[in-house]
């Protein structure tokens, strides 16, 4: 079973998770002027700190980050995974999907409040295939899509 994500904010540092969050998502800030782009990165950075000592709330998800391809580009996926299985969907359908039966539901997790986020256990696959640096850089900005503190995300 996989670590907390509470516990991989506890080991790193922003100065750590910085670079690749700038790698992944500096784009995004591209727009923006020098001086604007540099206090939008300092936003995630207290965020990152907020995280630091925030409460995690206990649950029995798992969050799972998965590089996928699609139409020639790859993109990250972030994701949550509760222990459904397709099969248990009413709308899904064997004659169609069904190689996909016995394989978990990745929910969204846009909308969970940050404590939950904390509490996750990070999946096992997940781990062997990105440093602890990587996780949090992409599941900040997932966490900040919608949210820009604890008191908005709850």
């Amino acid at each position: 079973m996989g670590q907390k994500l509470k516990c991989l904010v506890e080991q790193v540092t922003w100065v750590q998770v910085e670079p690749l969050f700038i790698e992944y998502y500096g784009h995004y800030f591209n727009k923006f002027k020098k001086r604007i782009k540099k206090k939008k990165i300092k936003r995630f950075a207290a965020i990152f700190e907020q995280l630091k000592v925030a409460y995690s709330e206990e649950t029995s998800w798992r969050v799972k980050i998965s590089k996928t391809r699609h139409e020639g580009a790859f993109f990250i996926d972030v994701s949550g995974l509760d222990g459904t299985l397709y099969r248990e969907q009413d709308d899904f359908d064997f004659n169609l999907h069904g190689e996909y039966a016995d394989k978990e539901v990745p929910f969204s997790l846009i909308f969970i409040p940050w404590r939950i986020w904390l509490g996750m256990r990070v999946e096992q696959s997940t781990l062997v295939f990105f440093s602890y640096e990587e996780i949090l850089a992409h599941c900040l900005w997932e966490m900040t899509y919608y949210h820009n503190s604890i008191e908005d995300s709850c």
